[in-house]
């Protein structure tokens, strides 16, 4: 039976996989010439907790110098009983903006569930998705990445975040990634058939289970 440390270590595993692969660090658009002319990123490194929708909300960005609007952008989703912080450590992607190669974000989310953890409401067109899609809306519109250059993944619920994102906003993205965790897709769900998606799931995970539900 995986541990939680075995499944935090294929996260891991799974976001150098991502790196080396250039699912991330190699999106470009137009010739270099053109690349570097693009309107710069307005948003700088830091914690951010906009008012959205009513709720106070925080997310994170981590933006290398230089960046623009054809720099990579890689959306992070954690999973449950996680916070922004957490989150980075175990999974490393900031290396991608401290190495020059992407834009990070860390959404949080914002619910306290019946088990005391921070979860995400994943059902089709919850608040929890509204507002990703709003913050990656933002960058966009702050010349930060584009939908061109823009990767996103999930690990555990963060995934199943993912699954419905693609679902209701499959054009805010290059590329995804579900880790260690997925939803079926929703009647009349369409991802375009040119975009890359890895889903990585373990038979033996001990939380969320390879059949649907939680292990008791």
């Amino acid at each position: 039976m995986l541990s939680k440390f075995r499944r935090i270590t294929v996260l891991s595993l799974t976001v150098m996989l991502l790196v080396a692969l250039g699912t991330v660090g190699n999106i470009s658009v137009g010739t270099p010439a053109e690349a570097a002319s693009a309107p710069a990123c307005r948003i700088s490194s830091g914690y951010y907790y906009p008012v959205w929708a009513g709720e106070q909300r925080v997310y994170r960005v981590v933006v290398p110098a230089g960046a623009n609007a054809n720099t990579p952008v890689y959306v992070s989703i954690h999973g449950a009983g996680q916070t922004t912080e957490t989150h980075q450590q175990v999974s490393g992607m900031s290396y991608l903006a401290d190495t020059g190669q992407a834009i990070v974000v860390y959404p949080q989310s914002k619910i306290v569930g019946v088990l005391g953890n921070n979860i995400w409401r994943v059902t089709p067109g919850s608040q929890d998705l509204k507002y990703v899609e709003w913050v990656v809306g933002n960058l966009h519109q702050n010349s930060c990445g584009s939908s061109q250059t823009t990767a996103v993944s999930g690990f555990s619920m963060g995934a199943m975040i993912v699954s419905q994102l693609l679902c209701e906003r499959s054009d805010l993205f290059h590329s995804a990634a579900m880790i260690a965790g997925a939803l079926p897709p929703t009647p009349g769900c369409s991802i375009p058939s040119n975009m890359s998606v890895l889903v990585q799931h373990g038979t033996a995970d001990p939380i969320l289970d390879w059949g649907g539900g939680i292990p008791q």
